[in-house]
């Protein structure tokens, strides 16, 4: 963990870590519930006018069968 957020030292790891497994019940329901509303937020937001363009160009494909937002495909010139 310390590599991908260089910035925290060990204790603040550790004590968010503890603060997570003391609290873990709690925690994971606010995430899902956050997760679900992002989803709801999605599905009634609805493909955006400039999200369907690029589709229909083959510029962004599907994730999960279209359950998680899109990617962009990349293109690398190997000359």
């Amino acid at each position: 963990m310390q590599f991908q957020h260089p910035y925290l030292n060990m204790s603040q790891i550790y004590s968010a870590l503890a603060y997570y497994w003391d609290n873990k019940q709690e925690l994971d329901a606010d995430i899902e519930r956050r997760e679900e509303y992002a989803e709801r937020s999605r599905q009634e937001a609805g493909e955006s006018p400039f999200l369907a363009r690029l589709r229909s160009q083959g510029i962004v494909g599907e994730v999960n069968g279209g359950h998680r937002p899109p990617y962009v495909l990349l293109a690398f010139n190997q000359t």
